[in-house]
């Protein structure tokens, strides 16, 4: 906006004309209205991070007759150029207009006071689970057990070289080979074992998988266990037959 400042003899410089001057007037006279620009009313706004990366950058560098880094009420300004460390991520914004954002960039929106906006960084957790099961919890000498691995990555980052190994069955060859499990993503593979005649001695069959996956950002390995165990049941004892035979006799006397 804009203030009036006063009458003058000029569009622009001149001399003021006010109610107290004394004018001679032999000819016309133009007087000129002069007005001035109301300067703006400027907020600052600071911008940071927390954890390890860049500060996010602003566009524009400040609103029209405001100094850089200040900005008017209202103004819509673009924040871009958030970088994290290695081994770090973007988990979150403060006092931006999208604090629950993952992005690089996000916008704010100028309050009428001095603000601060910033970029979250979280140092990343690559983490590896495996479940297993077995098809049985009893079986018999000469049955099959079947074996189910499911992995899963419940870190935050990919990982790569994933390898499940059982105790007792050796390398476990999974859906996805060793190739990079994303976050989240689930993998699976199974397994057999034929219950033979020693392992009755032991009255059960217990055995365990390791996983492994590395995060190579930060050249990590991680691992996890489960495990299972199948009670052996000895064969069932032949049953008893009892088998009845008449008794017949002839020519009998009875006395």
């Amino acid at each position: 906006g804009y203030t009036f400042v006063g009458w003058f003899t000029a569009a622009s410089g001149g001399t003021q004309v006010t109610s107290a001057t004394e004018v001679t007037t032999a000819a016309n006279h133009t007087l000129y209205a002069q007005w001035s620009m109301i300067p703006p009313t400027c907020y600052a706004l600071t911008l940071s991070h927390n954890g390890q990366g860049s500060n996010p950058v602003a566009s524009p560098t400040n609103s029209t007759g405001c100094p850089t880094g200040q900005y008017v009420a209202g103004a819509s300004i673009s924040l871009s150029g958030a970088t994290p460390a290695s081994g770090w991520h973007i988990s979150g914004w403060t006092g931006t207009d999208n604090n629950s954002s993952t992005a690089s960039a996000n916008t704010v929106t100028m309050p009428a006071s001095a603000h601060s906006a910033g970029v979250i960084y979280t140092q990343n957790t690559p983490a590896i689970q495996v479940d297993k099961t077995a098809n049985v919890a009893e079986a018999l000498v000469g049955e099959v057990i079947t074996y189910t691995y499911v992995v899963r990555n419940v870190g935050d980052v990919s990982l790569a070289n994933i390898q499940a190994s059982d105790d007792r069955l050796g390398a476990i060859t999974l859906d996805i080979g060793s190739s990079e499990l994303a976050q989240g993503q689930v993998t699976t593979g199974t397994a057999i074992y034929t219950v033979v005649e020693d392992d009755l001695a032991m009255n059960a069959i217990t055995n365990t998988v390791t996983v492994t996956g590395t995060y190579s950002d930060l050249d990590v390995q991680v691992t996890d266990i489960d495990t299972v165990t199948v009670q052996i049941k000895p064969a069932p004892a032949p049953s008893e037959t009892i088998l009845y035979f008449p008794l017949i006799v002839k020519n009998a006397t009875l006395r």
